[in-house]
């Protein structure tokens, strides 16, 4: 358990819920034998405000937007009939919006909430019978609209020189030591094998190899020694589970045991 008071840190600058806009709507605040007095509207010409106090709320609103194709029976210019057309995107005789396409799509996406939940809260928030289909057939056509930009980023992620992915480690003095060391080794091996490449080396030499074998090793069994196996709690059965750092140091063992003499090896 922290120490911590509940409050902000020393040092920390903190925040507060602040009012952005003017108020929407404006509420006064009588004494209760106002409510009676014969004298009530004089004195409240007068009254001043005391104090002010702010409620911020949403409002859930649906709205509907019916679209009408018109047509005029006769024009002035040609005696024909005129009939105009609905815009691209209105296809069906009824349909669900771009607004509420994009908030389904980012429940499911960004907020990670399921399709089930979605039906849920769509239906009791705004009395919308949202389908469980419909909902999975906005999140892929919303996928399908994204292909093109996902492959720039692909594309732009592999042409990198280094590629920062997220880490798993232990902390010790307060700082990931192990994870850290291990990810700066990992570049310089990759670094190495990379120069065999373009030299077009058959292997690493046997020094390199064993230098950094060892290395790797060193640093694999100070992970395992911060990282023992969990006790199993009694009156459970079943496995143990390793947990997010154990099953991270079982797949790293694994790797090495591949060959790293080779160029095309990459830990």
């Amino acid at each position: 358990m922290s120490n911590k008071r509940g409050a902000f840190q020393k040092g920390h600058k903190g925040n507060c819920l602040n009012v952005t806009s003017q108020p929407d709507k404006i509420e006064k605040h009588y004494h209760p034998d106002c409510a009676v007095c014969p004298h009530r509207e004089q004195c409240t010409e007068k009254a001043c405000v005391k104090e002010t106090r702010h409620v911020i709320d949403t409002v859930v609103q649906v709205k509907i937007t019916a679209h009408k194709k018109m047509c005029v029976q006769e024009c002035l210019f040609c005696g024909q009939p005129k009939t105009g057309e609905f815009p691209a995107d209105i296809v069906n005789r009824v349909q669900y919006g771009k607004n509420l396409e994009a908030l389904v799509v980012s429940l499911n996406t960004v907020g990670a909430v399921s399709i089930n939940r979605i039906h849920e809260i769509i239906g009791s928030v705004f009395d919308i019978p949202l389908a469980t289909g419909t909902i999975k057939n906005m999140v892929t056509r919303c996928a399908e609209k994204i292909k093109p930009v996902l492959k720039k980023i692909r594309q732009a992620v592999i042409k990198s020189p280094v590629v920062n992915c997220d880490e798993t480690g232990t902390r010790v003095e307060g700082k990931t030591q192990w994870a850290q060391k291990l990810k700066k080794l990992l570049l310089n091996m990759k670094k190495a094998r990379d120069r065999a490449v373009r030299k077009e080396k058959a292997a690493l030499s046997p020094a390199t190899v064993h230098r950094y074998s060892k290395k790797y090793d060193e640093l694999i069994l100070y992970a395992l020694s911060e990282n023992t196996m969990p006790k199993q709690e009694n009156g459970k059965r079943g496995k143990k589970r390793k947990g997010k750092v154990l099953s991270l140091i079982d797949r790293l063992l694994k790797y090495k045991g591949q060959n790293p003499a080779k160029p095309s090896f990459i830990f």
